[in-house]
């Protein structure tokens, strides 16, 4: 008797630039069964609707923008990461109190992706240089917060947004201080991870600030959470400057491994910095080093 696949989507608008299911078919590759994974393109409008009755077809749920926010608040149970991200990414069903329906539980597994691209031949940073305050660069700083980081430095345009990630944040990360873009070079100084949490990049015109890249410490590294273009402006910058670098397709494949366990609601592999190393790599094959796409 055939083993029906397990049926994974991604919930977002839009979604036909999604990498997740190539993602979710390599993850699932071992699998007697495998997987399906189908991009979800619902706009807002649809999307109570969509999620009322969608746990009777998918076994878990990824989200992307822009429904983060709004999914958390609809989640009947989130995880430690989500709560105090105020962002879902993965959502899995599971009965309700009176087993009348399906009840939302949510994580953000940007938390531990990120900590996954850390994890493997990278010292945890001691200061690190956060540029951005949103929904990605408040899972950096709660991951950052649990590596032992001992100061974060957060640097951002707007000074509401700053000030509502140092609100969230600032009782579970010690360490966390506001910078503004004038005080960039003060912020840089002696750090060893910057990390690039905006969108600056992904579309032209936009751009990230330039770093004092003489003021970070001399083995400090960078990383760029934007993943298309693989090989940024900043992260090129970090290079030339004789940086470590790490682009955002290391993120994206530790995420989407934490994803995997939270849909199976197990922990995560004891090998996962491994897995998320090699699906990276998968990603970048084919492609030169310097290239715009993976």
């Amino acid at each position: 008797m055939s083993v029906r696949p397990v049926r994974y989507g991604l919930v977002g608008h839009p979604v036909s630039h999604s990498l997740s299911p190539r993602l979710f078919e390599w993850l699932h590759a071992d699998d007697q069964a495998g997987c399906t994974y189908e991009l979800l393109d619902v706009g807002p409008s649809r999307l109570d609707g969509f999620l009322a009755t969608a746990g009777r077809d998918f076994h878990g749920l990824n989200v992307t923008v822009p429904h983060k926010v709004a999914v958390a608040a609809m989640c009947a149970e989130r995880t430690p990461a989500a709560a105090l991200t105020g962002a879902v990414n993965a959502v899995r069903f599971r009965p309700t109190e009176d087993g009348a329906g399906l009840a939302l539980h949510g994580d953000n597994t940007d938390v531990g992706g990120f900590a996954l691209a850390l994890g493997l031949a990278h010292r945890p940073p001691r200061v690190a240089v956060v540029l951005g305050a949103g929904g990605a660069a408040r899972a950096v700083v709660v991951a950052l917060a649990g590596l032992g980081t001992q100061e974060i430095r957060v640097v951002n345009r707007s000074p509401a947004r700053a000030d509502a990630l140092y609100r969230a944040l600032a009782p579970h990360a010690p360490g966390l201080v506001l910078a503004s873009p004038e005080d960039l070079d003060a912020a840089c100084a002696g750090a060893d991870l910057v990390v690039q949490a905006t969108s600056a990049g992904m579309t032209p015109g936009s751009r990230p600030p330039r770093l004092p890249w003489d003021r970070l410490a001399t083995d400090a590294m960078a990383m760029d959470l934007v993943y298309r273009p693989r090989w940024t402006e900043f992260l090129a910058a970090a290079d030339a400057a004789g940086k470590e670098t790490i682009d955002g397709l290391e993120m994206l494949a530790g995420q989407a491994v934490g994803a995997l366990a939270f849909f199976r609601d197990g922990p995560l592999p004891a090998d996962a910095a491994v897995r998320a190393r090699a699906l990276a790599a998968r990603l970048r094959a084919g492609a030169h080093p310097r290239s715009d796409s993976p």
